[in-house]
């Protein structure tokens, strides 16, 4: 059987154009697997550890659409790629299909380069993830030459409208007569989220009284 794997690093990334090369590939749908979860750390993504561990059998192929979406270190894809070798099974990038089709290839050959370009390839994506993040760090450190650098942004801080009305809300309550899991749920935010911020403001406020 052949499985497709596609993958995203966050949710609001999309899967179509994973999912369409993999069934132009030839693979049924119902066999792609597909995963909204960061590369990093693989032991994190439950659907590829599904399929690696629970669902290819011997002779089974798993296909990707680059190498990068398998991981982007090459320990880990070394790790990995060898999970579906213990199975008996093969692991594919569906852009050089050419290269595992019966052309009459030596076998034993054909595995050899399989896993040479594989480990080459991994390897080449590892050093393009190094590569961006130090393009991001020196983009970062012209920023603040130019003193236009403002630092990651906290996602529910003052600024965050949401938030602010959460807190606002919540010192209201023997007004509004709402518990902090309604206010919570109205305003997109967990309870304890909420309990957090209230409890930074108020030191940042007293902060402030003080100084």
């Amino acid at each position: 059987m052949i499985f497709g794997y596609a993958r995203v690093s966050s949710k609001q990334q999309n899967l179509a154009r994973q999912i369409k090369e993999l069934e132009d590939y030839g693979i049924d749908k119902e066999n792609i697997i597909t995963e909204k979860q960061s590369g990093k750390n693989y032991i994190e993504r439950p659907e590829l550890m599904n399929l690696i561990q629970n669902r290819i059998r011997k002779g089974d192929q798993v296909v990707v659409t680059s190498i990068d979406r398998l991981s982007r270190n090459y320990q880990d894809t070394k790790k990995l790629t060898s999970m579906i070798k213990a199975k008996s099974a093969m692991f594919i990038i569906a852009n050089f299909k050419g290269f595992y089709s019966d052309s009459g290839i030596n076998s034993d050959f054909a595995s050899m380069m399989n896993e040479f370009l594989i480990n080459f390839m991994a390897y080449q994506a590892q050093q393009e993830r190094v590569n961006i993040k130090e393009r991001q760090r020196q983009g970062i450190e012209l920023a603040k030459k130019r003193g236009v650098y403002k630092g990651k942004q906290e996602k529910y801080g003052r600024n965050n409208i949401h938030m602010v009305t959460a807190v606002n809300q919540y010192n209201n309550r023997n007004k509004n007569h709402l518990t902090a899991q309604q206010i919570a749920r109205m305003n997109g935010i967990s309870r304890s989220t909420l309990y957090k911020k209230i409890r930074k403001f108020r030191k940042q406020d007293q902060l402030a009284e003080e100084n």
